[in-house]
């Protein structure tokens, strides 16, 4: 009994190190650079974890190694796709694929376990975060937070070990929309620690993320409670009236164009304005069958050498090939129509899958959104855990939480399979 529950604890940390790692390890490139450290050894460690998770599953746990033949199918296309822009990236794609594979494993045959790991790893960023506060007004400088952060209205935007604001509430988005929208039970304890995660950020586009979805779940899905609206609006809108002359500034930069003819200007509302000059200059074939992920950069580049702020976006490097404007763009033009409809098919079949997955609905209205945002896709490592690794979670409701192991406790490991431990038709081995 005490050797299973040594392999249990052991399989755990596997899992927990197989898909929060890389995602916790990513965003310290900057704070490797700027303490001059070596970065190789962020390297290793975002290419070790999913290595040492795979092998852990192919030594140890065969019979667990079940997947589903659509997430795999998915997982080739978008992967094999962008290696043929680019044959000489072969390292990336193949980093990015093996944790999109391991993330899709652990989803698939741990389902309450992934969705235990990501709960917990939430609440302790929000401990995280107590902690970077009371550091802040005590010493004026936080302790996580390798940066100075920006003061709004006084109140310093936190987010921890994130390296922007937004990628901190990206994380915590799939968690909130599911207390919000789908679960039944009245945890409100969580619900207020996930809005106190995400709205720490002060991001602008977080709260514009989470207000619109709750309105339009209460008003035609009837699928949010009025107790759960009015406690996101009147929190949300506590913090819009703490810091609304910056969300006012932020929302004015996305359109305001004269705002940037001086070039020491720097705002995320650049990208609104850049994606308008890249859709009038496209043409219809570039996003009928798409360039390529790593052709995309370029496209841009030519795209945006005629525009107004041609000077601006030189200012901003965006003539050097890295990505501009949102996920969702950067998407149409890498895949095309055609790709992206192959790529949604996949999803929906997925998605109608035997083993239909909990979590898929919010997972993917979290990506869709982040994707309105951030630039990054398919080499983001918290978007690949969201569409491969927590589009399959399950909540799991019983018996009490170990914080050491990131699992609840429960007389029955076997339960991270859903039904029984007959391979549901739709996958393989």
């Amino acid at each position: 009994m005490k050797q299973n529950k040594s392999n249990q604890h052991i399989t755990d940390i596997m899992i927990l190190i197989g898909w929060l790692v890389p995602i916790f390890v990513s965003p310290q490139y900057g704070r490797f650079e700027f303490a001059g450290w070596n970065v190789i050894y962020v390297k290793i460690v975002l290419a070790g974890a999913p290595i040492i998770c795979w092998a852990y599953f192919m030594l140890f746990l065969k019979n667990s190694s079940v997947v589903n033949k659509y997430a795999i199918a998915l997982l080739l296309f978008i992967y094999i796709h962008a290696l043929l822009s680019d044959v000489t990236e072969y390292a990336q794609i193949l980093f990015f694929a093996l944790y999109a594979f391991v993330v899709h494993m652990i989803g698939y045959n741990y389902p309450k376990v992934i969705f235990r790991q990501y709960i917990t790893a939430c609440k302790v960023i929000a401990v995280l975060l107590v902690v970077d506060y009371l550091a802040y007004y005590l010493t004026g400088s936080a302790l996580f937070l390798w940066r100075n952060p920006e003061i709004i209205s006084g109140i310093p935007r936190m987010h921890t070990i994130f390296d922007e604001p937004f990628h901190q509430a990206c994380f915590v988005m799939p968690a909130l929309f599911w207390h919000l929208f789908v679960d039944d039970q009245k945890n409100y304890r969580t619900l207020f620690i996930l809005l106190f995660v995400y709205l720490s950020t002060l991001s602008v586009a977080a709260i514009l993320f989470l207000l619109v979805p709750v309105v339009y779940f209460y008003m035609f899905k009837k699928k949010i409670t009025l107790f759960r609206l009015c406690s996101t609006l009147i929190v949300s809108l506590l913090i819009i009236a703490v810091s609304g002359s910056f969300i006012l500034g932020k929302l004015k930069t996305a359109t305001n164009v004269e705002f940037y003819n001086t070039y020491n200007k720097i705002s995320s509302g650049i990208n609104y304005i850049a994606t308008v000059d890249i859709i009038r200059n496209t043409h219809v074939q570039d996003i009928l069958l798409g360039v390529g992920y790593f052709n995309v950069g370029n496209l841009f580049a030519d795209y945006l050498v005629s525009a107004p702020l041609a000077r601006y976006y030189e200012f901003l490097g965006y003539y050097e090939g890295d990505f501009v404007s949102f996920g969702l763009v950067c998407i149409l033009y890498s895949y095309g129509l055609i790709g992206i409809a192959a790529m949604w098919y996949l999803i929906y079949k997925t998605y109608k899958s035997p083993r239909r997955p909990k979590l898929a609905s919010t997972t993917i209205w979290a990506m869709l959104l982040v994707f309105f945002y951030s630039s990054h896709t398919i080499a983001n490592y918290t978007v690949i855990f969201f569409l491969f690794g927590l589009f399959w979670g399950i909540p799991d409701k019983s018996a009490a939480l170990n914080l050491l192991s990131f699992r609840r406790c429960s007389s029955n490991h076997t339960s991270h399979i859903i039904s029984s431990n007959t391979v549901p038709r739709g996958t393989k081995h």
